[in-house]
């Protein structure tokens, strides 16, 4: 088999097999919950997000090519992360298919293939979920001229355009204060400090889109030989440490780029969004089987579900610490999961 590059890559490494049999077995597991969750007669409903979530396991491995032990650890810790087996085989949302637009985007323009598809790509990701608007600066900021980087926007914007005109564009928003930056802002505020809360509240989208472009143009200026591929796993994780507006199903956005820290931080993210995204649904059906319909009129959670959901944010700040580790400065090569000193794409491509 040949890569985008015209270099030959075997059809199956040694532990390929196994990536392979776990991605299958996943989405057999994906179907038995949408199966005990909507009832077997529509099973076939969350279809799309299951076969996107065996698609981007297959892309990752693309771009992790040539395979190594380590790449496929990471690979099938992502193709079993427990995360995705939820938000994809419960909700059957659109996010899986988002995600796999994205990563095909990137795995696009790190071989090189024309900016146009890649742009279709990413263009066709966006119609779905806005979150890649918000990682376009740091895709712009890693293509070398102006030249490629219309080549790539004009499809791009094209695409969302459409999807823009469409009756299926409106997109309900994310609720404030129960994550991350929001929830702190909301115990000052409960302490007497509500100055801060109220202008996130009020003003927090705009602050966190400049905020993601300057985080893509800084990631460019401090890490100049890095591949895209690690800029956009460690510009999606930074978004969901920020982010004032926040729905579980956001953390399947981050799932399958955790495979580029490594199996042990992807396995640590997975198990422990499993438990607050499990804590999370109980709650809001008091009991299984889940009925998730009606999920955004019940109260925000408390108790001991804010305790797992620190937890799980705890597991991002780890996955990006790790992915900032492996990225490549002016000083030395980095490290990446392959176990070389840098990514063949970014010395190909600088």
């Amino acid at each position: 088999m040949v890569d985008f590059s015209g270099n030959r890559v075997p059809w199956l490494h040694p532990n390929l097999k196994w990536l392979i049999a776990f991605t299958l077995a996943a989405s057999a597991v994906k179907f038995l919950f949408a199966a005990a969750t909507r009832g077997a007669g529509i099973a076939v409903l969350p279809f799309l997000a299951i076969a996107a979530d065996a698609g981007t396991v297959y892309l990752l491995w693309r771009l992790l090519a040539p395979p190594t032990e380590a790449s496929i650890a990471a690979l099938i810790a992502v193709a079993l992360s427990p995360l995705t087996i939820l938000t994809s085989g419960v909700q059957g949302s659109t996010d899986a298919v988002m995600t796999f637009f994205l990563v095909l985007a990137v795995l696009l323009l790190e071989r090189n293939v024309h900016p146009a598809l890649a742009g279709a790509a990413f263009g066709t990701s966006m119609s779905f979920h806005l979150f890649p608007l918000l990682l376009l600066p740091g895709v712009a900021a890693w293509l070398p001229d102006i030249k490629k980087r219309a080549m790539f926007s004009a499809p791009a914007a094209a695409v969302m355009l459409a999807a823009f005109l469409s009756p299926l564009w409106p997109q309900p928003a994310a609720p404030y204060g129960n994550w991350g930056i929001s929830r702190l802002l909301g115990w000052l505020s409960a302490a007497g400090f509500a100055a801060p809360d109220e202008l996130f509240h009020a003003a927090g989208e705009y602050i966190i889109a400049g905020v993601m472009a300057g985080a893509g143009l800084w990631v460019k200026r401090r890490y100049p030989g890095s591949p895209l591929s690690l800029r956009i796993a460690l510009l999606a994780v930074f978004f969901l440490l920020v982010t004032p507006g926040f729905g579980v199903k956001h953390l399947a956005w981050v799932a399958p780029w955790a495979a580029l820290a490594g199996s042990e931080a992807a396995m640590l993210f997975g198990f422990s969004g499993m438990v607050f995204i499990v804590s999370v649904y109980n709650y809001w059906s008091q009991d299984w089987p889940w009925e998730l319909e009606n999920a955004l009129d019940k109260p925000p959670w408390s108790g001991v579900i804010i305790g797992y959901e620190l937890l799980c944010y705890a597991s991002l700040v780890v996955l990006f610490v790790v992915l900032k580790s492996r990225m490549v400065t002016p000083r030395s090569g980095g490290e990446n999961i392959t176990g070389r000193r840098s990514y063949r794409s970014a010395v190909r491509r600088r």
